[in-house]
């Protein structure tokens, strides 16, 4: 066995055979045409390898296995498998969403039953759909960087699709999803709408929704409470200090109306006052 591949070919080699996720002889010819291109590769996979290789690389092989089982059902195909990942085919945009959904909730169960101290691994999953070119196993063109580009930005545990996909996806598949924008795809002078999609089985979103939006949603109300606050004190000060200019211009008025009259003040009779002790 090659001494360089990476652990989790050489165990895949082992557990599986020499044959696993090869895929079908290489044609002399280009093979050409519409499709779509899933791309998985595991998150966070060397930290994991670095603290127990044999677990992580038996569990990732067993995962990619299930993949690929899930990818045949879906009338896919294996075109290359590197490492922790691997590079399918579909002849339509639907029934690769429908092996993505199937892929994710098998992970989620597969982590749910190895319970809080077994090992976790996560999967991300990208996916593309347009004019490839494939040569033995590569494929070629735009949709294999684009796709590439979206499983790299796509959380753990999920699937991100560019907009093309949704397009054809989004009457014909029912799964929990969210816009996410624009994405520029390295190497290729190209902006992609994506979309992120999960399983049904995975309730992790919620939370992170939830957490998403009260913690701006409490922020904005604890500033509108404040501004409330203080434009009411503003308003009350205001209010009192009106109140008071008005009493102090009532209570002068009111003492120049019960002033006596002095000497020489015309009398309400049309008398003259006399001065003061003086009747």
């Amino acid at each position: 066995m090659n001494t360089s591949a990476d652990p989790v070919s050489e165990t895949i080699q082992a557990v599986y055979g020499a044959t696993a996720f090869e895929s079908e002889p290489e044609s002399p010819e280009p093979e050409r045409g519409f499709m779509a291109v899933l791309q998985t590769d595991v998150y966070g996979f060397t930290k994991a390898v670095s603290v127990s290789e044999e677990v992580v690389a038996l569990r990732v092989a067993s995962d990619l296995d299930a993949f690929a089982k899930f990818c045949e059902a879906h009338h896919g195909r294996v075109v290359s498998h590197r490492g922790d990942g691997l590079k399918i085919v579909f002849p339509s945009a639907v029934e690769a969403v429908k092996a993505a959904v199937a892929m994710q909730s098998y992970s989620i169960a597969k982590n749910a039953a190895a319970g809080k101290d077994g090992q976790r691994i996560r999967h991300r999953i990208g996916l593309h759909v347009g004019d490839v070119i494939i040569v033995g196993q590569q494929i070629l063109g735009k949709v294999p960087a684009v796709a590439k580009r979206l499983e790299e930005i796509c959380p753990p545990g999920k699937f991100c699709y560019s907009d093309d996909v949704h397009q054809m996806v989004s009457q014909a598949v029912d799964f929990p999803r969210t816009y996410k924008g624009r994405q520029e795809v390295k190497n290729v002078a190209l902006t992609v709408k994506c979309w992120v999609g999960r399983s049904p089985d995975d309730f992790s979103e919620e939370a992170e929704a939830l957490e998403t939006v009260t913690g701006p949603v409490m922020q904005t109300t604890r500033q509108l409470m404040d501004e409330y606050k203080r434009g009411f004190v503003q308003g009350f000060l205001l209010a009192l200090a009106f109140v008071l200019a008005a009493g102090a211009v009532w209570f002068l008025l009111w003492s120049l109306s019960r002033k006596p009259p002095q000497h020489g003040d015309l009398m309400p009779d049309g008398q003259i006052s006399p001065r003061s002790g003086q009747e």
